[in-house]
């Protein structure tokens, strides 16, 4: 009898891979998102096929601003029963489903492209207010 190879690990879901993304639950949601100026959640189901396909992009937008204090790319995870509640509260009524939240307000819904670029540009638009807003009040001083 031949050793049988042993069978592949089971894969990782996206929550316990090492990633950029904050995988937030309902009840650290709201406190969370407080703590930073522009959040950018996607409510997610993980047997979604539109979402499979846009993690990745989400994911390295997530990596690509990891080291601005003030930019948080986090994730929701609907169909875990702690996250239900939090989900319809949020009028999430599809996957993927994109939020921008300011010092955990709810701002504005994305539905522009899901793409790394189509993510990168809209958070680089806030950044780019947050200078703005910067240099003018320079400018009043």
């Amino acid at each position: 009898m031949q050793n049988p190879e042993a069978p592949p690990p089971p894969e990782l879901t996206w929550e316990e891979q090492q990633t950029s993304v904050l995988h937030l639950v309902g009840d650290n949601f709201r406190d969370t998102l407080k703590r930073k100026k522009h959040t950018l959640v996607m409510f997610y189901a993980p047997w979604c096929p539109h979402c499979k396909k846009v993690i990745p992009y989400f994911t390295a937008t997530a990596d690509a601003f990891k080291d601005d204090r003030k930019i948080t790319c986090a994730a929701v995870d609907c169909v875990k029963d702690k996250n239900q509640d939090l989900c319809q509260q949020e009028a999430v009524k599809a996957y993927p489903t994109f939020h921008y939240y300011h010092y955990g307000k709810f701002a504005e819904k994305y539905d522009s492209n899901c793409t790394e670029l189509g993510f990168t540009n809209f958070i680089r638009t806030l950044r780019e207010g947050d200078l703005e807003k910067l240099g003018k009040r320079k400018e009043e001083l």
